[in-house]
């Protein structure tokens, strides 16, 4: 792969990212509403969304950001709450890339608009995800070959041959 390749894989990143930032008003709250997360706390996310709030949070580096009033409910509260809400059938707390999104166009507890999103964000996240393994494969190749022309450069001796070369 070379630079024009990198270069392509970037637009693409970025080309994804603009179309996640589209449908994301639409599907987060979807997305919310899927996991189970209270209602409150789907709205007060999204009036919140890219804002610094540094206020200490229940249930922190879940991906569940409760309200201020759910943030005062016990942890067992909440988890009880959000897993007898939650259609997702991973149960929650879980592992964010492991939520199980399989059955998103078997419930009944969705629109066929909701599902759509929810199809959408998970096909284009998915899209992104192949794009930054693959830069970060390209940059990882990149920088061996820069590391290994940088160590023969320091290892020359006068006569302009690595120490290692015969």
């Amino acid at each position: 792969m070379n630079n024009e390749n990198l270069r392509a894989l970037i637009k693409k990143k970025k080309n994804i990212f603009k179309e996640l930032d589209q449908i994301r008003g639409s599907a987060m709250p979807v997305l919310g509403k899927y996991l189970g997360y209270p209602s409150c706390c789907i709205n007060d996310f999204m009036k919140n969304f890219g804002r610094k709030k540094v206020i200490s949070r229940k249930m922190s580096g879940t991906g569940y950001i409760p309200c201020i009033n759910c943030n005062k409910k016990t942890k067992e509260e909440l988890l009880l709450e959000i897993n007898n809400k939650r259609i997702c059938p991973t149960a929650f707390p879980n592992d964010l890339d492991k939520i199980d999104m399989s059955n998103i166009g078997q419930t009944k507890l969705l629109s066929i608009t909701e599902k759509n999103l929810l199809i959408e964000w998970e096909k284009k996240g998915n899209i992104l995800k192949e794009i930054l393994e693959a830069i970060n494969e390209k940059k990882k190749i990149e920088n061996k070959h820069y590391l290994l022309f940088f160590i023969k450069k320091i290892f020359k001796n006068k006569k302009g041959r690595s120490q290692y070369e015969k």
